[in-house]
């Protein structure tokens, strides 16, 4: 009775695979674009793949991170689609390969040099540090839990010494800023 129980309904089944289809829709989009570099004229007048990619982790980020208003954890639907997509991103950076000469030594002692294929250095060095700096920006966002961080919020120009030079406080006039105790909280340090 309990194996019968674990095993998924037929709905749940159609369910999934449905979620699977639109991943995979919304994956072959992500990647045209990446492709053609956001031109689908044709012609050669993409971005450059580099340029691409860059321009989509600014706007993945302004997508799921911007919407932050204030200092708190992303939403499990954000941290979903942050993680997922930057995945797609990053997933071409990691077939960049060189071909690099190397020494094998054979069965019988003797050696040949063999061309074998490498992550590039610069990406092997950088991909570890920006997936570093990723967990370590989730994990700072994470630290920003509503009940142990009593943060005061106040519209831009709202009690006491308003933004006089016309700075990012007017063109954000709807975006209430943080008011940070002194000592700050610990979450803060």
């Amino acid at each position: 009775a309990a194996a019968a129980a674990a095993e998924p309904s037929a709905s749940d089944i159609a369910e999934a695979e449905a979620r699977m289809q639109a991943e995979m829709a919304d994956l072959k989009t992500f990647m045209s674009k990446i492709v053609l570099g956001n031109d689908y004229s044709g012609g050669s007048q993409g971005d450059r793949p580099a340029l691409t990619v860059s321009l989509a982790i600014t706007n993945l980020a302004s997508a799921c991170i911007g919407e932050l208003h204030r200092l708190q954890p992303l939403s499990a639907a954000a941290r979903a689609k942050w993680a997922r997509e930057l995945d797609w991103l990053l997933m071409p950076l990691q077939g960049i390969v060189v071909m690099r000469p190397r020494v094998k030594v054979l069965s019988d002692g003797s050696s040949v040099e063999i061309m074998e294929r490498v992550q590039r250095d610069d990406i092997a060095s950088m991909l570890p540090i920006l997936r570093q700096v990723d967990a370590d920006l989730l994990a700072l966002l994470d630290r920003f839990q509503p009940g142990d961080l009593a943060l005061d919020y106040v519209k831009p120009g709202a009690g006491g010494g308003g933004a006089a030079g016309g700075g990012a406080a007017d063109r954000n006039w709807w975006v209430a800023r943080p008011v940070v105790p002194r000592p700050p909280p610990p979450a803060l340090a």
